[in-house]
């Protein structure tokens, strides 16, 4: 199956973005590749440290602002909180070549969400 990049704008900014898993190790893990449109060779690869079943369909449980969510990576709303923050708190990285790694853990755990344990 061929996965293909999607659309999304945040703050007046287009992006691309892809979910995908890697299972080439016995270790599988998560991540989001965010390009800004006006600069495709600049992508950020955001990696979670989550296991890769619970973020496809059901999300993984955690907690945001005293309610319970589940956290899916492949919908559009939790994308674009993670474009949003890094946005406010990673000055400069959409300008930078190449790509940058950051950790989405950290990153959904700043924006206040709360996990009670991380399986991987």
């Amino acid at each position: 199956m061929v996965k293909r990049f999607r659309k999304i704008v945040v703050n007046d900014v287009e992006y691309k973005w892809l979910f995908k898993i890697d299972n080439s190790s016995e270790n599988w893990f998560s991540y989001i590749l965010i390009s800004p449109k006006d600069f495709p060779k600049n992508t950020f690869c955001i990696k979670f440290d989550f296991a890769a079943q619970y973020l496809l369909n059901t999300g993984f449980p955690a907690i945001f602002r005293g309610e319970r969510v589940n956290i899916n990576l492949n919908e559009p709303l939790y994308v674009s909180q993670i474009i949003k923050y890094c946005q406010n708190n990673y000055k400069g990285l959409f300008e930078k070549k190449g790509y940058q790694y950051l950790n989405g853990t950290d990153i959904l755990s700043a924006l206040g969400y709360e996990f009670s344990v991380i399986p991987v």
